[in-house]
Parts: C-alpha cells; structure tokens; sequence
C-alpha cells in the first residue's frame, strides 16, 4: 500500500470515527447490515482463540473478539486509525494487541498461528490482493476460519435512471469494474472490486474452501424504519442511512467464511 495512501487515513482517521457508529457488543461487516448475532458466521465461542484483523480500523471488531476471551492482533497501515483504535482499547479495557503495517506486506512469519483471521472492507484497497489473502491462509491453523468482507463488484456501478423515475446500476464491464478514487488533504486512495469468480479464485489458489456466501442487505424503511435500524445494526451513519434504498436494492458487500482443511 502507498504512502498516501496511509497518509489518506491518517487524514480522516478522526472525522471517520466520530461520524460513523460502529458498535463493539457485536460483530460487524458493513454499513447498515445484520451483525454476527444474526448472520453467525463467528466460530462458535471464541475465548481462548488467537484471532488476527487485516485492516482494523478503529479495531472495534477486535475489541468485541477480546471481550469474549480472544487473544487478539489487530493491524492497520494508518496510525491515525491505530490511535482511535489505542483510545477504543483503553476505553472499553481490552488487550488488542495493535500493530501498523501494511498489508501489502505482513510483518507476521509466514507460519500457521492463529485460529481466526478476519478483515472487514479492507481487501478492496490493497495493490495485491490475491497476495494478501494468501498470506492469511499461511497463517491460518488447519480449520482455522478466514472471515472477509469485501467490495461486492455491482457496488462500483453507477445508479441512473432508466425509465419515468426508475433507477438501476449500470456496469460497463463487468470484467474491468471502474476503480473508486478517494482524494482528502491532497492525499489519494483507490477502492477496486473484482469479479465474483476471481475473488474464488484467489480463495481456492490459496487452499481455503468456503462455507458460506453472503450478499446482506438493510431491510428496505417498509419493514424497518431507520430508528430501528439504528438501534440494529452494528455499523451505521447518517450517510450510509442515506443511500439506505439504493443499498437495499444492490449489495455493497460480499461477506464470505472459509475454511484451512
């Protein structure tokens, strides 16, 4: 990953964590989604397990792992993110391990070492991603669980309307989804997606076998009003709850578990 890249959420480390709500009594994987207390994908009882986060953020996934019993490490590029992450660990008085590197490049040794290793939305804004996700199956103990959010590839098309005020998402191609630049304090990042069949590519080269595959989605406001989403869901802010119909149309995320046989 690059230097302004890092520099990038340094810039929004702080605005980020204050604007977005992102709870640590529940495990998330994206905006405005269920958590693992609906969707279950978590091994079942996590005290003891040694779990690593790719991508953490204000580590609040880790935070909610420790307080269950887990031994946990928690990684991120941005010191500015590790930093939220600090206040977060001592506020809630967990043990998180914290650790800034990137992910292009994990300081870890390259040897089976944790039972857990999960990355929320992380994998999108790597160089090599089929790099990383190797890495983590390196490191992973036979059955071991990899748990990954990622960019779903129809989140990077562009909503238009098509006929007397109905909307829909146009890709171009689907094969060379277009990138997401990202610019803040003259610092620049990019969001890219791939191909459902690549990201299983790069999960089956590696030696994982998926169990599961989830598209989640907000219930559109007709079954649940954005209160009682609030009240919900483990991730939300008032800028995700704006884009609350075109997410319960569209999937924003892939959210997988896979397995070291």
């Amino acid at each position: 990953m690059s230097r302004s890249s890092r520099g990038y959420w340094d810039a929004i480390a702080g605005e980020y964590q204050r604007e977005t709500r992102i709870r640590v009594d529940d495990f998330h994987y994206g905006p405005l989604v269920p958590g693992d207390r609906e969707l279950g994908l978590l091994p079942s009882g996590v005290a003891g397990l040694r779990c690593l986060e790719l991508g953490c953020g204000g580590a609040q996934n880790s935070i909610y792992l420790a307080s269950q019993g887990a031994h946990c490490v928690a990684c991120d590029l941005s010191g500015g993110q590790l930093a939220e992450a600090q206040r977060l660990n001592r506020e809630y008085q967990t043990d998180v391990a914290l650790v800034q590197a990137d992910l292009d490049h994990l300081p870890f040794a390259p040897e089976p070492c944790f039972d857990l290793i999960h990355s929320g939305y992380a994998l999108p804004f790597v160089q090599e991603p089929a790099r990383l996700i190797r890495a983590a199956a390196e490191r992973l103990v036979t059955g071991g669980i990899f748990l990954l959010s990622t960019s779903h590839p129809l989140a990077m098309g562009e909503w238009l309307e098509v006929d007397e005020g109905e909307t829909g998402v146009f890709t171009q191609n689907y094969f060379q989804l277009a990138k997401d630049w990202r610019q803040e304090d003259e610092t620049e990042e990019v969001c890219q997606a791939v191909p459902i069949s690549t990201l299983f590519e790069w999960l089956r080269a590696a030696g994982l076998v998926v169990e599961r595959f989830l598209e989640p989605v907000p219930q559109p406001r007709n079954v649940l009003t954005d209160r009682a989403l609030r009240d919900q869901a483990p991730y939300w802010s008032e800028d995700w709850l704006e884009r609350r119909d075109e997410l319960s149309r569209i999937p924003f995320l892939i959210v997988i578990r896979a397995v070291k046989p």
